[in-house]
C-alpha cells in the first residue's frame, strides 16, 4: 500500500494454520516446505494437464470467482474451510473429498491457479517452486519479492474475472515447450531467491537503508546501552545511569511494521532487489 515498507511475512518463517490433517506438525516450516517440494516435484512429463488450485474462501472475490474456474476443463479446485481448533489455533478442515491436498503434491499438475485472498496469496512462493506454469490474477497486493516477477517469464497472468483463462490454458497446452520453459524458470528462481539466505540478505539490506533514512535516537543521561540489558551484565548494569554518547546514525535492532515517511526509503524498496 502507499507508504508500506515490503518485508517479509510470518509465512518466510513458518505457516502451521496451512497444514493440512493429513501432514506432520512442522510441515509447513518454509524451510522442509521448500526442501520437500524441490524434491518430490514431478518432472513435466510426469505431470497432470489439470488447472490446480486449493485455498480457503478468505475473500468476496474467491467466493465469486472459484465456481467459474472449477468449471474449466481438466480443473481441479475446491475450497478448503478454517476452523478454531482445541488449541483455540486456526487450522484447516476438508471441506469435501480429498480437499485439503499436501503442498508437495501440488506439482503434480501443470497448471497452478494462484487467487488473493484478502490481500496477497501467501501459498504464490510454494507454487514458484512446483516447476509447473503458475496463472495467475493480477497480482493487486505486493509481497516484497513481486517486483523480480515477470509476466510469460516466471508466471502467466489472466484477467480478473479469468474470463481469458480458457484461451489462455489451450495456448499453453498446445505449446508445451513454452509452458514447459515458464514452469522451469519460476521454479530456478524461487529455488535462488525464495531461502532462508535470500530472506536474510533482504532483511540485511532493509535494515541498512532504514538506518540511512531514520532519525538518530534522542537519548538522554538515564538511557543504557541495549547491551547492558540484553547481555545481562549483572545487576549492577541497572544502578545508575550510564553516558551514553549521540551517535551520528541510527543503530536498528527491531524492525516492526510500520508506514515510513521517508518517501526515498519507499521508492528504493519497491523499484530495487534489496
Amino acid at each position: 500500500s502507499p507508504g508500506g515498507i515490503l518485508y517479509p511475512d510470518f509465512s518466510s518463517y513458518a505457516w502451521p494454520e496451512s497444514e493440512c490433517p493429513s501432514e506432520a506438525v512442522g510441515s509447513h516450516v518454509w524451510a522442509r516446505a521448500a526442501a520437500r517440494i524441490s524434491s518430490r516435484a514431478s518432472g513435466w512429463q510426469e505431470k497432470s494437464e489439470q488447472l490446480f488450485w486449493r485455498g480457503a474462501a478468505t475473500s468476496s472475490y474467491r467466493k465469486q470467482v472459484v465456481p467459474d474456474i472449477a468449471a474449466l476443463p481438466f480443473a481441479n479446485v475446491s475450497v478448503m474451510t478454517w476452523v478454531v481448533g482445541s488449541a483455540g489455533q486456526r487450522q484447516v478442515v476438508s471441506s469435501g473429498d480429498n480437499s485439503c491436498v499436501p503442498i508437495d503434491e501440488w506439482c503434480q499438475h501443470k497448471y497452478l491457479a494462484n487467487l488473493p485472498g484478502h490481500t496477497m496469496a501467501l501459498a504464490l512462493k510454494y507454487r514458484l517452486l512446483c516447476g509447473s506454469v503458475v496463472v495467475s490474477s493480477p497480482l493487486m497486493y505486493h509481497e516484497w519479492y513481486y517486483s523480480q516477477l515477470k509476466d510469460q517469464e516466471h508466471f502467466v497472468s489472466v484477467d480478473f474475472t479469468w474470463s481469458s483463462a480458457a484461451d489462455v490454458l489451450a495456448a499453453l497446452r498446445g505449446n508445451p515447450g513454452l509452458a514447459e520453459g515458464i514452469g522451469a524458470r519460476a521454479r530456478e528462481w524461487a529455488e535462488s531467491h525464495l531461502t532462508e539466505d535470500g530472506f536474510d540478505c533482504y532483511w540485511l539490506q532493509l535494515i541498512r537503508l532504514a538506518q540511512q533514512h531514520f532519525p538518530a535516537p534522542q537519548l538522554s543521561s538515564a538511557s543504557l546501552p541495549i547491551e547492558a540489558v540484553a547481555l545481562g551484565h549483572g545487576h549492577h548494569a541497572l544502578e545508575g545511569p550510564l553516558e551514553v554518547p549521540q551517535r551520528q546514525r541510527m543503530d536498528v535492532i527491531t524492525v516492526i511494521p510500520a508506514r515510513a515517511k521517508d518517501v526515498e526509503l519507499m521508492d528504493y524498496a519497491r523499484s530495487t532487489w534489496l
